[in-house]
């Protein structure tokens, strides 16, 4: 499913298309907006909440209505996954169903709500934890993968930049001069300059040095100079944080790996 393939569909005659169908018109519209394949993935995850909920090739657009749309919802939930989770999928079904009813292959339209649930409070790491995190290593005797992790975690305390971001930033789009960063890679796809504080600055620039990096190399790189993905990027922070005796990694989001207790 994730490697679905999409093409362009001429508009339906009449008002009978089946769901899979209107799938296909709704992910070349999307396509024809230059989304990311992230996004890409993610709605064919929530098309296939669809697909096996029903035989989405012979079930009409027509088809659907309030009940059928909580009939998803309990398909969704007999899956076990948590409300957020849920609701993930229920975002993606929903922006897809009034897709359909913009096209009028749903009538009448009618609003879908998401799951109501408790929300989750992310655990925070105490300042002990914090601490540890922060101590810098002696980069006489560290490995650079460790004072490079190092870096990463103050940076992300600083910025909070997603993984994705991170692993695209360039030593050129560190400014020291004026004391800013470019992000060539964001959420909304667009490239944004954010500020950074002086004690970040210093602590990039003692890094840059070491690193000898030139302004095409990636900032955070591996030991063999390429460019970090984000699942290496994942597991660097999750040693690290072993290392350091914090044996709870994840306590915030899979984006922001740490953030300030209190």
């Amino acid at each position: 499913m994730d490697n679905m393939e999409i093409t362009l569909c001429s508009p339906p005659k009449g008002k009978e298309i089946s769901i899979n169908g209107a799938y296909v018109s709704f992910m070349a519209s999307l396509l024809a907006k230059n989304i990311s394949p992230a996004t890409v993935i993610y709605y064919n995850s929530c098309f296939k909440v669809l697909d096996d909920f029903c035989d989405t090739k012979t079930t009409m657009c027509a088809e659907i209505n309030e009940t059928f749309v909580k009939n998803v919802k309990i398909k969704i939930m007999e899956k076990g996954v948590k409300d957020t989770s849920a609701n993930s999928y229920l975002r993606g079904i929903r922006a897809m169903f009034y897709y359909f009813m913009n096209e009028e292959w749903i009538n009448p339209p009618f609003k879908i709500k998401l799951l109501k649930g408790i929300k989750e409070v992310k655990e925070t790491y105490t300042d002990d934890e914090l601490t540890a995190l922060l101590k810098k290593p002696d980069i006489k005797s560290c490995e650079f993968t460790e004072y490079r992790n190092w870096v990463i975690i103050n940076y992300l305390l600083t910025t909070g930049n997603r993984t994705g971001t991170i692993c695209e930033l360039r030593v050129g789009d560190i400014n020291l001069n004026t004391d800013n960063v470019k992000l060539r890679k964001t959420k909304n796809r667009q490239e944004q300059i954010i500020p950074i504080n002086k004690s970040m600055r210093s602590i990039l620039k003692e890094y840059i040095t070491i690193a000898k990096g030139v302004e095409d190399d990636y900032l955070f790189c591996n030991k063999d100079g390429n460019k970090l993905t984000e699942d290496a990027l994942k597991h660097a922070i999750h040693k690290y944080n072993k290392k350091r005796g914090v044996t709870i990694i994840m306590k915030t989001s899979d984006f922001v790996y740490i953030c300030f207790a209190g």
